[in-house]
């Protein structure tokens, strides 16, 4: 597996043959799962600082225009001005965060399409189900060692059904 994850279902047995890509067993990867918790954390705060930018290019531009009628002090439009640009230096920085995480989701074989997918709507949690990842047969060949159970820990370090295939000679 990719990162450590909780065996649901395993697709296989001893002794059987499988082809290239055959699920060999289903898991719930952990590290996935924290993973669409940070993103869907960061584009969340990534939409609150994009509204705050909007306010404040509003506002400034309010101030532009009350200057001109010497409604309001120049270093009153300065300070408006000022807090714009913190505002759009903060969402380039929310932005970076969520393209951070995001590599990291692609990394996972997550499409740009799922990860669309992830928000939630009303009544539904889609992200839920994203951490399952199926494990697949690198090759053609024979399940020769047979070592894991629905239930189990599975771990990058733990050797695992995807390495206990002998492959097929042609």
């Amino acid at each position: 597996p990719l990162a450590r994850g909780l065996i649901e279902r395993v697709w296989v047995s001893l002794g059987q043959r499988v082809t290239k890509g055959q699920p060999l067993a289903t898991y719930d990867n952990i590290q996935l799962g924290e993973l669409v918790g940070e993103y869907l954390g960061a584009r969340a705060v990534l939409r609150q600082a994009e509204a705050d930018l909007d306010v404040k290019r509003r506002v400034v531009e309010r101030g532009r225009e009350l200057i001109k009628l010497e409604a309001i002090a120049q270093q009153t439009l300065d300070l408006r001005e000022a807090e714009l640009k913190t505002s759009e230096a903060g969402v380039a920085r929310d932005q970076a965060a969520v393209s951070r995480v995001e590599e990291q989701l692609h990394r996972f074989g997550l499409s740009d399409a799922d990860l669309t997918q992830l928000s939630p709507t009303e009544g539904s949690s889609p992200h839920r189900d994203a951490s399952h990842a199926i494990l697949r047969a690198p090759f053609d060949g024979v399940v020769t060692k047979y070592d894991v159970a629905r239930g189990e820990v599975a771990e990058r370090e733990r050797e695992t059904a995807r390495r206990n295939l002998r492959r097929q000679n042609r």
